[in-house]
C-alpha cells in the first residue's frame, strides 16, 4: 500500500466516522436526554422524600418525648442518599447502552472486521508468554477491540493488574499496571522473544525464571539504548529486526504513547505494546450538554486511532527490515 493510497483511505474513513458519529449519536442523544430527565426527576423525588421524612421526624420529636433528634436526622439523610443512588440508575443504563450498542455499531466505521466488546480480553496465557507481564493477584479487563488495520490484524484491551502485598493489617493492593495491551501481527519472521524495557531495576521482580533465558542486546543507536533495554533469546535476529530506522520509529512512538513509558515485546509472530494510561479510555460521559453522544463517539474514534496507528507508524504490514 502506497503512502498516497493510505492517506486517501484514511480521509475516507474520517469522513465515514464523522457521518456515522452524527447518525448514531443522534439516535442515542434521544436516550441521553431521557436519561438526564429521569435522573433530575428522581433527584427531585429523593430531595422531597428526604425533606418530608426529616420534617415528620422533627415534628414527632417535638410532640413525643424520647425521640432522638440525631437519629431522626440520620434517618432522613439515609433516605435521601438511597434516593440519590437510585436516581443514578437511568445514567448507568444509558452508559451501558453506549458501550454495548453504540460503540459496537460505530467501530465498524473503521472496517467490517472491527468489533468492540465492553467485556472481553486477550488471553492472559498468551500475554504471559511474552515475559513482559508483571506478577499480579487481581486483574480487570474491559473494552476489547479487534480488527484489521492497514492489512495488520490486531486486538487491544484496557487492563488493570493489581498485586496484593503484605499481610494482616499491612495487606494492601498495589497497582502494577493500568493501561492498554495492544497486540499486532507483523510480517517479519522472528523466532523467540525480544523484550524492549525501560526500567532495569524492576526486571528481576517482573520476569523471574523466564527472564534468565534472555540476554542483553547491544544496539547501534545510543539514543534508543539510553531510553530502552532490549533482551532477547536470539541476538542476531534481534539486531536484524531492530534496524536504525525501526528504532527511530519506535523511539518516537514510545514518546507519544503512554507518557514515554511504553514497553513492548516481539514473540510468536506478534508485536505486543504495553501502554500505561493516566485516563480511562473508551468511556462515555453523561452531561447535560446537547450533542454529548456524538462527541462520545468522536472521542472513541480518536482514542482508537491513536492505538491502531501503531501498525502504520511501525510499518508492521511491511518487512520490518525496511
Amino acid at each position: 500500500m502506497t503512502e498516497n493510497s493510505t492517506t486517501e483511505d484514511s480521509r475516507a474513513i474520517d469522513e465515514l466516522i464523522a457521518e456515522r458519529a452524527a447518525a448514531i449519536g443522534g439516535e442515542f442523544e434521544t436516550r441521553r436526554v431521557e436519561a438526564v430527565s429521569l435522573m433530575n426527576k428522581y433527584r427531585l423525588y429523593a430531595g422531597i422524600a428526604g425533606g418530608g421524612a426529616l420534617a415528620l421526624l422533627l415534628v414527632g420529636a417535638i410532640f413525643f418525648d424520647g425521640l432522638d433528634y440525631g437519629e431522626a436526622l440520620m434517618l432522613a439523610i439515609g433516605i435521601t442518599v438511597i434516593g440519590l443512588a437510585i436516581a443514578q440508575t437511568p445514567g448507568r443504563r444509558y452508559k451501558s447502552s453506549i458501550k454495548n450498542e453504540a460503540f459496537n455499531r460505530f467501530v465498524q466505521s473503521f472496517g467490517p472486521e472491527f468489533q468492540y466488546r465492553a467485556r472481553g480480553n486477550i488471553p492472559m496465557e498468551f500475554l504471559r508468554r511474552s515475559s513482559l507481564i508483571p506478577h499480579h493477584d487481581k486483574r480487570r479487563f474491559e473494552d476489547y477491540i479487534t480488527g484489521v488495520w492497514g492489512g495488520v490484524r490486531f486486538s487491544l484491551m484496557e487492563a488493570k493488574l493489581v498485586d496484593v502485598r503484605g499481610s494482616g493489617k499491612n495487606k494492601r493492593d498495589v497497582t502494577v499496571f493500568d493501561g492498554l495491551f495492544a497486540v499486532f501481527e507483523h510480517k517479519k519472521d522472528f523466532s523467540g522473544r525480544m523484550i524492549i524495557r525501560r526500567d532495569m531495576g524492576a526486571i528481576g521482580n517482573w520476569f523471574g525464571d523466564a527472564f534468565t533465558k534472555l540476554e542483553r542486546v547491544g544496539l547501534e543507536d545510543p539514543r534508543f539504548e539510553k531510553e530502552f533495554e532490549v533482551y532477547s533469546e536470539d541476538q542476531i535476529a534481534s539486531r536484524m529486526l531492530l534496524t536504525t530506522t525501526f528504532m527511530e520509529r519506535l523511539y518516537h512512538l514510545a514518546k507519544d504513547l503512554g507518557d514515554g513509558r511504553m514497553q513492548a515485546a516481539f514473540y510468536e509472530g506478534k508485536f505486543l505494546a504495553m501502554i500505561p494510561c493516566r485516563k480511562n479510555r473508551f468511556e462515555p460521559s453523561l452531561t447535560l450538554q446537547p450533542g454529548a453522544a456524538r462527541r462520545d463517539l468522536e472521542r472513541f474514534a480518536e482514542e482508537l486511532k491513536d492505538i491502531i496507528q501503531v501498525a502504520d507508524r511501525l510499518r508492521l504490514g511491511e518487512d520490518l527490515s525496511v
